[in-house]
């Protein structure tokens, strides 16, 4: 009913196995092993389950087997440490439940999984890569206290994301208003689709990419954020309204793509724009700025913030008067 190859794994010293590839006829249930050759199975390999049409649910060898509607129940090892890249993107999977044993979620490893609803995390998980759950319908995400580091990338395009949160005794996150905040620094780090920016003053940072790809259409920024990080908004398709009341610095392509923004408002103690900071915002008119028309042309003489043509102005206003951008 299935088939499961192996890929000899070597770290250091260390000889282990991942399943390489999984071939299911029809739909059964899929008992990966804990060992094969006397090493542990480590691993799921990059593009294992791959576009596998009919998968349900993807379990921990201790969790509940529910009815998959006629679909394959695919039970994971409990050596399992490495969820690999692509694993299993573009899968029917919808209902997801790591082993304790699971450390780091790779690169894509979710990705198109048009029909995963429900992920449980484990407790031991410490990395979640870029892309992880990418263009899935998860609506929620609860993160494991022992995880410390997730990239913003790993829920981009997630529309239904409304809630994340985190264990209470997380040493390294904390949850509120639907952010994620790095508690050593005050950055957020992840939000979900509605989010507000906490007023904390220990808040300072939306870091890179951490609202990439929401579903937001409005957002404003309070005075104690410092730096809005690269990448943090880009392809906010639907985000139309910008204010950012205290920010010192905007890095490079922070709201690259939003590609239906038409205003944004920004301080007067604004002190850098990086490159490309607006790019491919071809719907932006306005920028209300602050200061004045001498600090506008200050900030934006040595670079570029957006492609725009002289014949594809926007207009600048500044506390003294408005202006055409680019001049």
């Amino acid at each position: 009913m299935y088939k499961i190859k192996y890929k000899k794994i070597r770290n250091g010293g260390v000889v282990s196995y991942g399943v390489k590839q999984v071939k299911i006829k029809r739909p059964c249930t899929v008992i990966i092993p804990t060992t094969f050759k006397d090493k542990f199975v480590t691993d799921i390999c990059e593009n294992a389950f791959r576009g596998i049409g009919c998968i349900g649910s993807v379990i921990a060898p201790d969790a509940r087997v529910d009815d998959c509607d006629g679909r394959s129940t695919v039970i994971l090892p409990s050596g399992l440490m490495t969820i690999g890249r692509h694993a299993f993107a573009g899968s029917s999977i919808n209902k997801l439940v790591l082993p304790r044993g699971v450390k780091y979620i790779e690169w894509n490893a979710f990705e198109d999984c048009s029909e995963l609803t429900s992920v449980t995390l484990n407790d031991g998980l410490q990395e979640i890569d870029m892309y992880a759950f990418k263009n899935t319908p998860l609506d929620k995400i609860d993160l494991p206290a022992s995880l410390y580091a997730i990239d913003g990338t790993a829920v981009e395009g997630c529309s239904a994301l409304s809630e994340i949160s985190v264990a209470d005794d997380s040493e390294h996150y904390r949850a509120e208003s639907g952010c994620l905040i790095d508690k050593s620094d005050g950055a957020i780090v992840l939000a979900a689709n509605r989010f507000t920016v906490p007023t904390d003053s220990t808040v300072n940072k939306i870091d890179f990419s951490a609202c990439v790809g929401r579903a937001i259409v409005a957002v404003d920024i309070p005075e104690q954020i410092e730096c809005i990080g690269s990448f943090a908004f880009s392809d906010c398709k639907r985000l139309e309204s910008v204010v950012i009341r205290g920010a010192k610095t905007i890095e490079d392509s922070a709201f690259d793509g939003c590609s239906v923004l038409r205003e944004v408002t920004l301080p007067a103690c604004l002190e850098r724009i990086e490159s490309m900071a607006f790019d491919d915002c071809n719907a932006l008119k306005v920028i209300r700025f602050g200061g004045t028309r001498e600090k506008w042309k200050e900030l934006t003489q040595d670079v570029n913030i957006l492609w725009r043509s002289k014949t594809d102005r926007l207009t600048v206003v500044c506390s003294d008067g408005e202006m055409p951008f680019p001049v």
